[in-house]
């Protein structure tokens, strides 16, 4: 629904901004009501995968772990009301800078932290950890014209790197791992949970990821030494 429905804005934007507004705010709420919906009726429910590029087998799957939909039901409602609270907060900004680019960065944000939750691919996962990453750096860069808040967008975007090279490398390193033992999907994240519980991943490839993925999560939120941003 958000990753979807971003891509509408740029169009009502153009016929009417009231309405582009209105727009986001149901389309919003609609995503929040669909992950309040996982929560209750979908957990562990298994979703097939789609392949998305066939010459290197990829695919983009999904997985109603319970600490993903519940992620995703929180993404969604803060989501949700987050864009309305955003209706009067922005209407200052609005002389100078168009709407348009803000409602579309907060809902494609929304949807790629919905994604992120739910994804069962490492590939996928990684993909809109950067979606995040870029729409991050855009919404805080928003008011361009201010040199202040062009840097502050600058040092987000820098410093998050740093973190984000740190999952990378834990991604990298399990895929190499996985496809080694000569795993089915060796990007499936499920299957390489049940890999390492049944020992078949070295301990040293899984403390690289490991700490792989702590960075990246540092730098995602903050925390020292990338708090700086």
């Amino acid at each position: 629904m958000p990753l979807g429905g971003c891509l509408l804005i740029p169009l009502l934007g153009w016929i009417n901004e009231r309405l582009m507004k209105w727009y986001t705010v149901v389309a919003g709420f609609v995503t929040a009501g669909l992950t309040v919906a996982l929560v209750t009726g979908g957990v562990g429910r298994p979703l097939p995968a789609v392949i998305w590029i066939p010459g290197l087998d990829l695919q983009i799957s999904l997985q109603l772990t319970g600490i993903g939909v519940y992620v995703a039901a929180i993404a969604g409602c803060i989501g949700s009301l987050a864009i309305l609270y955003s209706l009067k907060y922005m209407e200052p900004l609005e002389e100078e800078y168009a709407p348009t680019r803000y409602y579309f960065l907060t809902l494609l944000f929304i949807g790629a932290m919905i994604a992120l939750a739910l994804a069962d691919n490492f590939l996928v996962l990684y993909i809109f950890w950067e979606v995040i990453g870029l729409c991050s750096f855009a919404l805080i860069a928003y008011e361009y014209k201010r040199a202040k808040a062009r840097d502050a967008g600058a040092k987000a975007f820098i410093v998050t790197r740093f973190g984000d090279i740190g999952l990378l490398v834990g991604v990298v390193a399990l895929w190499s791992a996985m496809d080694q033992i000569g795993a089915e999907n060796p990007l499936s994240i499920s299957a390489t949970i049940q890999m390492a519980i049944a020992g078949q991943i070295p301990l040293g490839v899984l403390s690289i990821a490991a700490f792989g993925f702590l960075a990246g999560a540092i730098g995602k939120s903050a925390q020292f030494p990338l708090h700086v941003w």
